[in-house]
């Protein structure tokens, strides 16, 4: 009986630990956001390259005809409220970062 609980014990985390994973990196992001103006400073004029040893990936991407949009999910935050941004868009026209949108 022991062996059953413990097994189901087992593939019970495992079956959930991709939640909890998402949900864990959700938190640890929001901890870690960064504040607009500095986020900005790390990354205007710079080109993709730099973008991603800067401040990593992007969550997302979209692109539109020579512009491309990535999307940082929590990875920033208001200087006046401290609420942290569902998502910073950054703008990479003719090979460099040209805008930020929170």
């Amino acid at each position: 009986m022991k062996k059953i609980l413990i097994v189901a014990a087992v593939v019970g985390v495992f079956y959930l630990y991709p939640q909890f994973a998402h949900e864990f990196d959700v938190v640890n992001k929001e901890k870690n956001a960064m504040l607009r103006d500095d986020f900005k400073q790390l990354i205007m004029s710079k080109p993709p390259e730099q973008v991603i040893l800067s401040v990593g990936k992007p969550d997302t991407t979209q692109q539109s005809g020579d512009t491309e949009y990535w999307n940082y999910h929590s990875a920033t935050k208001d200087p006046i409220t401290g609420k942290v941004d569902r998502s910073a868009q950054v703008v990479i026209e003719e090979g460099v970062v040209k805008k930020v949108n929170f």
